[in-house]
């Protein structure tokens, strides 16, 4: 047990560590994808057979039990993040129509698989969402930001706050978008306030 909980500690550490170095190994990658997908699961489970219970107690007429149990399922889905996906195209900025307060917390996740183009000298040369490498890796690089404030870059899974409340709005950074083609899915996940 003791050797588990030194791994975990250790795992957090370094998944921390490369998410915020930008780095993070393919294969780290899915270890950290495969923890997230088990969580996912067992919040499921979890709410599947509260749901279970909640049905049985009602069936019973136990209806004390089942608002309880009905109070738990709350209580569950407000403190589980939400994750959406979104398509944003390279030629024009993306409104994800999700609100965010200040100081929320939320994490995007571009698919490494997808690619978009810049117009222009890279016409027909896709990159990922971290755009090209010879301009100083800002051309197509992906950009979101939270209402009215400046563009940050986007870090894959990166946890981040918002500077202030308004709407989430993804994009290509490119002062000239219109010639730009491809799209890039994003996962976005939103903790509660």
């Amino acid at each position: 047990m003791k050797k588990l909980s030194v791994f975990l500690i250790f795992f957090i550490a370094l998944n921390a560590y490369l998410q915020a170095n930008q780095y993070i190994p393919s294969d780290v990658q899915r270890v950290i994808d495969i923890r997230k997908n088990e969580i996912n699961k067992i919040d499921e489970q979890y709410c599947a057979a509260l749901e279970r219970l909640k049905r049985r107690y009602t069936k019973a007429g136990e209806l004390e039990y089942a608002l309880l149990v009905d109070e738990l399922i709350k209580e569950n889905k407000s403190s589980m993040p939400t994750s959406t996906e979104i398509t944003v195209r390279a030629d024009r900025p993306k409104a994800t129509g999700i609100m965010l307060k200040k100081g929320q917390k939320f994490s995007l996740e571009p698919n490494r698989e997808d690619k978009w183009g810049g117009g222009g000298t890279k016409k027909g040369v896709l990159c990922d969402y971290m755009g090209y490498d010879d301009r100083g890796n800002t051309w197509m690089r992906m950009m979101f930001r939270v209402g009215k404030e400046e563009g940050s870059p986007v870090k894959l899974g990166h946890l981040q706050f918002a500077k202030q409340d308004g709407e989430l709005t993804i994009y290509a950074f490119d002062g000239l978008p219109a010639g730009n083609t491809g799209e890039i899915r994003v996962s976005i996940t939103v903790n509660p306030e």
